[in-house]
């Protein structure tokens, strides 16, 4: 009996065994459902070449200087008058406000003591001027009241006759006359004034020290409007114009640009370099004395040309393209390189050149070109 249910108990677990693996045999000979190829397109930006003629710029780097810029120098030797403390570098004057004086006293009072000498003169020859050249003699006795020897002397009357002219010569009043006006002139050079408003960049003497003749001073100029000069070669110094604009950056990053003009340009080739020099001004506030610019100048054009991005141009000469739905190479010619783009020569009018390159980008790859309604 017990032997009986052994057996049944073993044929239920085989037909069991014989049902899975029947199942699992009907289950891996099924055909599975396909998988959707996957889509190796891809989004290129493009630019359709349009040639045309392009200036070339040429960066250079200039030097920064005021137009109105003067050296002062001394002419005259004495002991530098205290001032306040205002002949430093960085002091601002106005126009006709005196820089620096150098005491004179003696030099004034020398100065006083010929003019009251030709008063002395002048009031000595009054009488002979009267008697013998009377239409003469008001404009004279004018020019005498009006003399005063503690100021600068006025121009003589004009003489009309000959005869009184051979007589004043005579007597000495031109020789004294020009003498006095030597000596005003000399006592002007010991006080210097600022002939426009600006600002003295540089000082070199200090009150109490004895100023000698011949000694720089110091250096004051005019702010706000420079001139840059720069050199360069022969070759582009003969595409230069008076007039042609220049954009002036501080840096090779252009954050901040000011318009200027070439005003001179010097074809004498240095020896030694072998370069030209030409110079351009510029107005600008926030530019200063001394300043190293970059100066983009228009030295040339390039005609049936387009400009792309540099990171477009591999191998030197290639570019991508888009032709029939897929990317195809191409041989260019760069003839100008900027700072992040090129100009190149060799791509017809219509081409769809690449603006950037995908990665893994290769001769026949299946691409789309990226519009606005196709990335909605």
């Amino acid at each position: 009996m017990k032997a009986r249910q052994f057996i049944i108990i073993g044929v239920a677990i085989a037909i069991l065994l014989i049902g899975k693996v029947t199942s699992d045999f009907l289950a891996s000979s099924g055909e599975k459902p396909l998988a959707a190829a996957p889509d190796n397109t891809s989004t290129v930006f493009i630019v359709q070449v349009k040639n045309s003629e392009l200036p070339v710029f040429t960066k250079i780097t200039g030097l920064i200087e005021a137009v109105h810029r003067l050296e002062l120098y001394s002419e005259v030797q004495g002991v530098m008058l205290s001032d306040g403390g205002h002949f430093k570098a960085g002091t601002r004057f106005n126009k006709g406000e005196t820089l620096l004086a150098i005491k004179a006293d003696d030099v004034y009072a020398k100065l006083v003591s010929q003019r009251s000498t030709f008063e002395s003169s002048l009031n000595a020859l009054m009488p002979d001027i009267r008697m013998d050249h009377p239409e003469e003699y008001p404009a004279w006795q004018a020019y005498l009241q009006m003399m005063d020897v503690e100021r600068t002397l006025q121009d003589l009357p004009e003489v009309k006759s000959e005869k009184l002219k051979g007589f004043i010569t005579g007597r000495n009043i031109y020789s004294e006359y020009y003498t006095i006006r030597n000596s005003e002139i000399i006592l002007s050079k010991y006080r210097i004034s600022a002939p426009f408003a600006g600002l003295l960049i540089q000082a070199d003497a200090d009150p109490g020290s004895v100023i000698r003749v011949g000694q720089k001073l110091g250096v004051f100029i005019k702010p706000g409007q420079y001139e840059m000069s720069a050199s360069v070669s022969p070759a582009t110094l003969d595409r230069l114009k008076i007039g042609q604009e220049v954009i002036i950056s501080l840096d090779a990053n252009e954050t901040k640009t000011w318009n200027g003009k070439v005003t001179r340009i010097n074809r004498s080739i240095d020896a030694a370099s072998q370069l030209g020099e030409f110079f351009a001004e510029v107005y600008a506030d926030d530019l200063s004395e001394g300043m190293f610019v970059e100066a983009e100048v228009g030295t040339a054009a390039l005609t049936e040309a387009f400009e792309i991005p540099r990171s477009v141009l591999f191998d030197e000469d290639q570019v991508f393209i888009v032709q029939d739905g897929h990317l195809a190479q191409v041989t260019v010619e760069a003839v100008h390189f900027k700072s992040q783009t090129v100009v190149v020569k060799g791509l017809p009018d219509g081409t769809q050149v690449l603006t950037k390159i995908p990665p893994g980008s290769f001769v026949g790859m299946k691409v789309n070109i990226y519009s606005e309604s196709s990335a909605q």
